[in-house]
């Protein structure tokens, strides 16, 4: 799921580099958390949330075929500084 995720990512943003995914297993739950570039942001959630929306679509998609539910949380991240003054989250459920 986590390589998954980190393909259709890196094929999407401006600096794939600075992509970082991480993925959490809890029972019957997934959770996906992406960070990007601030840059890249809004190349991930896309207008309205629909880009993120698509990509939890996929990932959701694979999921049920090991019966598991898909959760994405998106943050971008300033170089420099740091996480609570230089970030941006975004969840797709």
């Amino acid at each position: 799921m986590k390589e998954l995720a980190e393909f259709l990512i890196e094929k999407i943003v401006k600096y794939p580099d600075r992509v970082s995914v991480d993925a959490k297993e809890e029972g019957d739950k997934i959770t996906i958390d992406v960070k990007v570039a601030e840059e890249d942001i809004g190349r991930v959630i896309g207008r309205r949330g629909r880009m993120v929306q698509s990509l939890t679509q996929i990932l959701r998609m694979k999921g049920l075929k090991i019966g598991k539910r898909v959760v994405m949380r998106v943050e971008g991240s300033r170089s420099g500084r740091d996480r609570k003054s230089g970030s941006s989250k975004y969840t797709a459920e």
